[in-house]
């Protein structure tokens, strides 16, 4: 049987969730891995690519990557589009997988007409589906062809994924995220979930508990990343990086004689002096943080109960200690108003010189609290219910929307401001 794997999108970054099964898949199966999303192939080149290699399942997600399964476009069309075109022309089974098939399967699986879907954490349900040549319908999270009751598929032992075979995509040349001192740079997954529970957080259904792989498959998989393809930079996708258990301690200890560089998201509130030393001392180049915003009040509403001054504390720590320092505002959130976003304004301010501030506008996505909050408890999410987050993306804040956009602008002129200080200084 043969399997192909065609990413849509415009994202250079390594395909994660199609690399897992597809790299199980290979003991038993002829599989290819076309990237569309670095190629930025038309959909005619990916129509071309699949006559010419005659598979019987076509997988595609509808994620542009793994990375942003929790951050993903609000509609669906680019996958429709690219799902009728390839049953139009050909006789592959199409199976779908990615954040809208798991919270919107009867919606997803009528408007892009495929044979079926595999909902929530798909590695281990698509590969098992796939094996059984699409006839045990029992397995958890398929969905299709009259079965909509096996639930959501979710990993719960990491060990079960394999190292993956990069040779899958060896052909191609991914960016380093957020590292550009690197021409070339890999992601790569440590652990899944978070403890907490932020209610903007869209993982309710996929990734939301927290799981770790055994470090020793972590650093095969870096080691063959670097000394067979020449990776040196490597970007962990984890909700919560610096999540302090013994595994992880044991992760920073093999990373430092690996003589690489390493990016990652952490939270402020969990990490201390000790850690970052120790994460510094392991290769750590760049550190996300999710700050949200620096006023208590809308950290107390967003469940993100954050010691602002500890926050500011591990900032400046980061900054000293030599790690470049990011960290990620959101604005257009519940009981926002101009005081808390002047208290946010003068702390970015503050701190301008350790870190540089991205900005968005929050959305509502559905399954999170926040959707609940502001568009009540739905059994059923379908087109409405994206539609109705693509439509209130910064009306859910007390302050005019105008308002939202000049402090957004603001930030991004401190940014700009720091970047040509540190240049010709």
């Amino acid at each position: 049987m043969k399997d192909i794997f065609p990413g849509p999108g415009k994202i250079s970054i390594q395909s994660l969730d199609f690399i897992y099964p597809a790299t199980l898949l290979t003991e038993t199966h002829d599989v290819e891995i076309y990237d569309a999303n670095i190629l930025d192939s038309s959909y005619e080149q990916i129509l071309e690519f699949v006559e010419r290699y005659s598979p019987d399942v076509t997988i595609l997600t509808t994620a542009p990557n793994y990375l942003f399964w929790r951050c993903c476009p609000l509609g669906i069309s680019t996958p429709k589009e690219l799902s009728l075109l390839i049953k139009k022309e050909s006789d592959t089974k199409l199976i779908l997988i990615g954040p809208h098939p798991t919270v919107s399967p009867e919606w997803v699986i009528n408007e892009c007409q495929a044979d079926f879907l595999i909902r929530g954490e798909p590695e281990i349900s698509l590969y098992e589906f796939i094996k059984s040549n699409l006839e045990d319908t029992n397995i958890k999270g398929v969905y299709g062809n009259g079965v909509t009751t096996n639930g959501i598929a979710v990993v719960d032992n990491l060990e079960d994924l394999p190292v993956c075979d990069y040779s899958l995509i060896k052909q191609y040349k991914y960016h380093a995220y957020l590292a550009k001192n690197y021409k070339t740079g890999a992601i790569i997954e440590f652990s899944r979930g978070c403890k907490f529970n932020c209610i903007f957080c869209f993982n309710q259904l996929f990734r939301n508990k927290y799981r770790a792989r055994p470090v020793c498959k972590v650093i095969e998989e870096i080691k063959l990343l670097k000394e067979k393809y020449g990776y040196q930079y490597f970007y962990f996708i984890d909700e919560l990086f610096n999540h302090d258990t013994p595994q992880f301690r044991l992760l920073l200890k093999e990373l430092k004689d690996l003589n690489i560089q390493i990016g990652c998201q952490c939270r402020p509130d969990i990490m201390n002096e000790d850690l970052l030393k120790e994460m510094k001392n392991a290769g750590c180049l760049i550190i996300e943080y999710g700050i949200e915003s620096f006023a208590k009040e809308i950290l107390y509403g967003l469940h993100k109960n954050i010691n602002v001054k500890k926050s500011k504390f591990i900032i400046e720590k980061t900054s000293e200690i030599g790690i470049i320092t990011r960290g990620f505002i959101l604005y257009g959130l519940p009981d926002e108003n101009i005081k808390s976003l002047e208290t946010t304004r003068r702390m970015v301010w503050a701190l301008n010189s350790k870190i540089f501030i991205g900005s968005n506008i929050v959305i509502p996505y559905p399954t999170t609290q926040l959707f609940k909050q502001v568009y009540g408890s739905k059994t059923e999410i379908g087109k409405s219910e994206w539609n109705y987050c693509s439509k209130n993306i910064g009306k859910l804040s007390h302050t005019h929307k105008f308002v939202i956009m000049l402090y957004r602008y603001i930030i991004h002129v401190q940014n700009r401001a720091k970047l040509l200080y540190k240049k010709y200084k």
